[in-house]
């Protein structure tokens, strides 16, 4: 991407994309379309990887096309590893562990994106997402902890 004004809105869009989806999902969709739009009329940027992750988490919700889904998550989780940006690998591995890895992938090999992430996270100083995938972490375990105990409990 050669042109100024859509590096600046991409990265402006990026950084609303918390609030969007915080707020309402018709505002985080909007967000979501425009930034891969802009990604593919301009070429891409590092930020253009959070917008094919996320694309991908819309891809599997919106249309249950998870495979599809899942391949554009990856490709972001790629292209922010190209750009060798390590903020957005952190960021992109919490939203591809959290919401699309396991469509496709055993839960227990989710670990492995947030780990990447989480290291990524901490070397860029990003602790936002870093505590965002130890929080998830803490989650899948726990739930997985809590289908064994409901197994063990319910076998005869």
């Amino acid at each position: 991407m050669t042109v100024t004004e859509p590096k600046v809105i991409l990265k402006v869009l990026t950084n609303l994309q918390p609030a969007a989806y915080l707020s309402t999902k018709y505002l985080l969709d909007t967000i979501i379309i425009k930034m891969v739009k802009i990604s593919l009329q301009y070429g891409n940027i590092p930020e253009s990887s959070k917008a094919y992750c996320t694309y991908g988490v819309l891809l599997g919700y919106i249309s249950g096309n998870y495979q599809d889904g899942y391949e554009f998550a990856v490709l972001g989780v790629k292209l922010s590893e190209n750009f060798t940006d390590q903020a957005l690998i952190c960021k992109n591995c919490s939203i591809v562990g959290h919401f699309v890895y396991y469509w496709v992938k055993h839960i227990r090999q989710v670990i492995e994106v947030f780990d990447e992430g989480y290291q990524a996270g901490l070397e860029s100083g990003e602790l936002q997402y870093a505590g965002y995938i130890t929080t998830n972490i803490a989650s899948k375990t726990a739930t997985s902890l809590f289908k064994l105990a409901l197994v063990s409990i319910l076998a005869p």
